[in-house]
């Protein structure tokens, strides 16, 4: 055999077709192992663990399994363009501002129930360390600015509910 074709597998138990077939050329690229690469050894100090194993201090709304959240449902608006524009313009920065606020999403798309179409035009979720969190929150300047804010734009109507939450 010669070459390539004893490389390939010019022995009878190979398993490979014969010697320089295009094909097993091709199969054998395919299929053949990656290199490996070295990996970089990392010194650690004496009793420490490697850095990935080391555990992350969170901070406090992450260490327990426990938050608050407000759920603000708004009805749909006769305008829902102009809905939008105040919503995401003027109200969502004075939310922003609220103290404690640890997150704020919103739902993207249409509202729906299992029945089908619902009729709600967005959901907002505020979530917060505690319920004693939002009480502090709605009853701060921010608080009372973003709640004054919704008689601008939230004339459908908006139904708030408050409650904590907990991981299971």
């Amino acid at each position: 055999m010669s070459g390539v074709g004893g490389l390939i597998g010019g022995s009878a138990g190979s398993g490979l077709r014969g010697t320089g077939d295009p094909i097993s050329l091709i199969s054998l690229r395919r299929f053949a192992r990656p290199r490996l690469q070295r990996m970089r050894v990392v010194p650690v100090a004496a009793g420490q663990p490697p850095a990935e194993h080391r555990f992350a201090e969170f901070p406090a709304p992450f260490a327990s399994n426990t938050m608050a959240q407000v759920i603000a449902l708004y009805k749909k608006p006769a305008d829902p363009a102009a809905f939008d524009a105040y919503y995401y313009g003027t109200h969502v920065p004075l939310a922003k501002k609220i103290s404690g606020l640890r997150s704020y999403r919103v739902s993207a798309g249409p509202v729906g129930t299992p029945a089908g179409e619902a009729p709600l035009h967005l959901v907002a979720l505020l979530e917060f360390d505690s319920m004693a969190a939002i009480q502090a929150a709605l009853t701060s300047p921010a608080g009372v600015a973003a709640a004054g804010d919704l008689a601008n734009f939230a004339q459908a109507g908006v139904e708030m509910l408050m409650f904590d939450t907990k991981a299971i």
